[in-house]
């Protein structure tokens, strides 16, 4: 499979392009230049909840480099992003109680705002390595995917202690062009270029030391964001079905019409309708994977009656709800309560 398709395959939210398309703009590029050879249509822009595959991602990323023709762009981008460039799931970062839960959580994060990229740790007797795995192709884009990376750790090691950097060693598996600019920024670091990985170590003491931003508050609501942000971004027809089936469970004893949906969603019921036909898909599927689903639930684990059930599944009598039932599972509700019951015993 050449790089192309690999990096068409996956997906990531658009909260970082976002940050780095704002970023550009702020030095004075256009929308039009930055965007022209990516095909990102700017709508999408619009709502951080919106997703890009990870080659239109990648595409952005180069197009930066172009613009800018900044050979440290990363170090400089990283700085702008931080640990909120990722809005709430970046905060839940920043929320975790030392600064190595808080890479831990940001290796989560990576699965939606930088599929690109993951990290590994490993521990020894006094310290902690963080090394930056290489998880989909990075090309070209190598240098500035690692200087993001190193360069929103370096803020975070920062606000642990004013001269934790001292302690840190940063090794780069390549040589950059600007080796002083890269000693610039990271003083009073330890650099390291040429080497066999792309990795930070620091003493596990500072990476345990309790962090000021801590608050398990934000990281449980950045946790639960989390949670639902890797479901919808597992793939394109997740992504689109995934909003619309939390929608029709919110609302119990009535199924919404699509254009209830489509409102939800701040789109036209046509637009909804074409969206769930590139998946190959549509609003009356998903209506009846969701009450399928609910419909077993409520059978194996609550006392409800089958009236009840069939009410809060939407349906006008329970004779509908059986049919339907009896279409998705060859028994009856009753029957197919009646076997789970047994298997239990």
């Amino acid at each position: 499979m050449d790089l192309t398709s690999i990096l068409s395959k996956h997906r990531v939210l658009v909260a970082g392009p976002i940050v780095l398309v704002d970023f550009l703009k702020e030095k004075g590029f256009s929308y039009e230049d930055i965007l022209a050879p990516t095909r990102i249509d700017s709508s999408l822009l619009e709502d951080i909840d919106n997703q890009l595959n990870c080659l239109q991602f990648v595409q952005l990323i180069k197009q930066a480099m172009v613009l800018t023709d900044n050979q440290a762009l990363g170090l400089e981008f990283g700085q702008r992003y931080n640990f909120t460039g990722g809005g709430l799931l970046s905060l839940g970062a920043m929320a975790a109680p030392t600064f190595e839960e808080s890479i831990q959580f940001a290796t989560q994060t990576a699965k939606v705002l930088n599929p690109l990229l993951s990290t590994e740790l490993v521990h020894t007797e006094t310290t902690l390595e963080i090394e930056l795995i290489e998880k989909l192709p990075w090309g070209d884009t190598k240098a500035f995917i690692v200087e993001t990376m190193f360069s929103i750790i370096t803020m975070g090691v920062k606000q642990l202690s004013p001269h934790s950097l001292k302690e840190i060693i940063f090794e780069f598996n390549y040589t950059p062009n600007n080796t002083e600019l890269y000693q610039q920024y990271f003083l009073p670091a330890q650099l390291r270029f040429g080497a066999e990985h792309n990795r930070l170590t620091m003493p596990l003491s500072l990476a345990r030391k309790k962090q000021l931003t801590f608050n398990p508050t934000t990281m449980r609501q950045a946790q639960k964001l989390l949670d639902e942000k890797i479901t919808t971004i597992q793939d394109k027809k997740t992504a689109v079905v995934t909003p619309i089936k939390m929608f029709i469970l919110a609302n119990e004893g009535r199924i919404p019409s699509i254009d209830e949906a489509a409102a939800k969603l701040n789109i036209s019921a046509s637009t909804l309708k074409r969206r769930l036909k590139s998946v190959d898909t549509s609003y009356s599927t998903v209506v009846s994977d969701v009450r399928k689903s609910l419909a077993r639930e409520y059978l194996l684990h609550s006392t409800d009656s089958i009236d009840q059930i069939a009410f809060r599944l939407g349906y006008q009598t329970a004779s509908n709800f059986s049919t339907s039932f009896k279409g998705w599972y060859k028994l009856t509700p009753s029957q197919f309560r009646t076997e789970g019951q047994k298997q239990k015993t």
